[in-house]
């Protein structure tokens, strides 16, 4: 074991961000909470075991769903109401409801199968619920996960915190493990689920204001759109790159075919009405890193881009639904 930390440990491999996010997930369950995280948030033995119970159900009732626990800044206990915040973060449905709890028997009560319907079919929220129009930005501090996250994740989530006070309060939280901690400091912007690594505080300022404004920035720190797998988040970063596309929506996945070693991807190109075509390989290297702080050092990968072309004006006889 290399008692160097897992993020210097990642630079020095030259570990590339693109495509390291975690991927495939369209549904976020987000719980206000100042009790002790635990490593495994849902198991956090500060939470009521019915509330645990209510929030594994949950995760276990469909694919592609995460618990996260959050928190501000403030240094006195938190109080009741507290917030529930329900994320859909597929692309061109991103949208989230704010429940404010009074109880944790309250939120072991709250249909949560119900009210993730609400959210997918864009529905009329229920009494006490409401559709939140500010965006959420999440930095993980959770240093009993691993100790990157709250040496390099602290002071990134204070600033911010400083930073949006006046203008944005309410905006920004600590939260329990988004993965990657090699990356720290790392934040995810909800509720698109742009998810961004190794970042410092002028570059978070910067991607933090961007995305408030409907655009990202700081391409070479971004790792992912969560709801995507790691090849497809390698495949837009690439496109976005190279293609200069910043627009939140800019790019809509199209195809996504994977097979003996390759993924062959497509985006639509809302600017310009192009298709993007690409073909992503993953190549194993020499280079080694730990995943986490402590454990062995294990060969990095890459994903790299074996072919790529963009075909104008292919999408203008079709109906852009059905590719």
């Amino acid at each position: 074991m290399d008692p160097t930390p897992c993020s210097q440990q990642s630079l020095d491999a030259g570990e590339p961000l693109y495509g390291s996010a975690a991927a495939d997930i369209d549904h976020w369950l987000l719980l206000e909470h100042d009790g002790q995280w635990d490593k495994d948030a849902v198991a956090s033995e500060s939470l009521p075991e019915a509330v645990r119970a209510h929030a594994r159900a949950w995760l276990e009732a469909a694919p592609r769903r995460r618990f996260q626990l959050v928190r501000d800044g403030r240094q006195t206990p938190l109080e009741w109401p507290r917030r529930l915040f329900l994320v859909d973060a597929r692309p061109g449905h991103a949208r989230t409801l704010e429940v404010a709890l009074t109880g944790w028997e309250a939120l072991a009560a709250l249909d949560l199968a119900s009210l993730t319907e609400t959210l997918r079919n864009a529905s009329e929220p229920p009494d006490g619920v409401v559709v939140r129009a500010a965006p959420l930005v999440l930095v993980c501090t959770h240093g009993r996960r691993d100790v990157c996250c709250a040496r390099l994740g602290v002071p990134v989530f204070r600033e911010l915190e400083r930073d949006l006070a006046r203008d944005n309060p309410g905006r920004v939280f600590q939260t329990t493990h988004l993965g990657g901690h090699r990356f720290a400091a790392t934040m995810v912007l909800l509720p698109h689920g742009y998810t961004y690594g190794r970042l410092d505080v002028a570059a978070a300022r910067r991607v933090v204001r961007g995305y408030f404004a409907g655009r990202l920035t700081d391409l070479d720190r971004l790792r992912g759109r969560s709801c995507y797998p790691a090849d497809v988040q390698a495949a837009e970063f690439w496109v976005r790159h190279n293609a200069g596309r910043y627009g939140l929506e800019s790019l809509q996945l199209r195809r996504r075919d994977a097979e003996k070693g390759q993924t062959d991807v497509t985006f639509w190109d809302a600017e310009t009405d192009a298709l993007h075509e690409l073909s992503v390989v993953v190549d194993k290297t020499h280079d080694l890193a730990s995943s986490s702080c402590g454990d062995v050092p294990k060969p990095v990968s890459r994903h790299r881009i074996d072919s790529y072309r963009q075909v104008h004006g292919a999408t203008r006889d079709f109906d852009r639904d059905d590719f």
